[in-house]
């Protein structure tokens, strides 16, 4: 769903307030907090929003999160209605992430396990848990506010595999890292049971770029399940700590 389906009676800005209080914004013009509900889809949605000349104003980033488009700043505030909300800017490694959605299910073909199909959300999902332990160094299933990994998504039916691989290693075994992570994968029992477990019916990818616990380049590498007949219908921003 797009801005246009929520944005009846409701005037979408940019707003950079962050208190409570009525805050004047230019001479004669006050912000007041508003209580007026928003719903999207139907749905109650809470949102701060502020009353402005009889409008409401909220953030565009919480329009962005609440109908799934992504908005992020990169010399400028960026709109992208064709992409899930994420919250930063696109960092190119979609045939990365490709290349390792085709050696999973490769792997799980060999095995005789069906193959998965490709969510966009779970997708989404997996890059924001790549990318916020590639900002924050937190390496873990806890994300880097405290929360379980799981919390990405409003579903907790679902399985996680993580990688941090150094470039200087990937360099020297010689393989594309989509060979490699997943290779790395499969030779460790738990992960391999996440790659070929029969009660999975799709997942997702996420690839980033960051630095280990010795500020040494890393790739960050996530994929994450879902169990088959269950559904993922919201993600969650990048985490952050503190």
């Amino acid at each position: 769903m797009k801005c246009g389906g929520f944005m009846a009676g409701l005037l979408c800005g940019a707003l950079l307030f962050g208190s409570g209080t009525a805050m004047a914004v230019s001479a004669g013009v006050t912000a007041t907090p508003s209580r007026q509900p928003i719903y999207v889809d139907g749905a109650l949605t809470p949102m701060a929003a502020y009353a402005i000349d009889g409008n409401n104003y909220v953030k565009l980033r919480d329009i962005g999160q609440a109908v799934d488009f992504n908005v992020y700043w990169d010399d400028g505030v960026r709109v992208d209605t064709a992409s899930g909300y994420t919250g930063t800017a696109p960092d190119g490694t979609e045939g990365l992430r490709a290349e390792i959605r085709q050696a999973t299910n490769d792997l799980r073909l060999a095995n005789g396990a069906a193959a998965l199909a490709s969510d966009p959300l779970l997708d989404q999902a997996a890059q924001v848990r790549a990318l916020e332990m590639a900002e924050s160094g937190v390496y873990g299933h806890t994300r880097p506010d405290g929360r379980p990994a799981h919390t990405v998504t409003d579903s907790d039916k679902t399985g996680e595999n993580l990688h941090r691989i150094p470039q200087r290693y990937l360099e020297a075994q010689g393989l594309s890292l989509a060979e490699l992570v997943v290779e790395e994968w499969a030779a460790s029992a738990v992960h391999r049971t996440n790659l070929l477990h029969s009660g999975y019916g799709s997942f997702g990818v996420g690839v980033a770029e960051g630095t280990d616990e010795r500020g040494e380049p890393c790739w960050y590498c996530v994929q994450i399940f879902l169990l088959d007949g269950c559904a993922v219908t919201w993600v969650d921003g990048v985490a952050r700590a503190g």
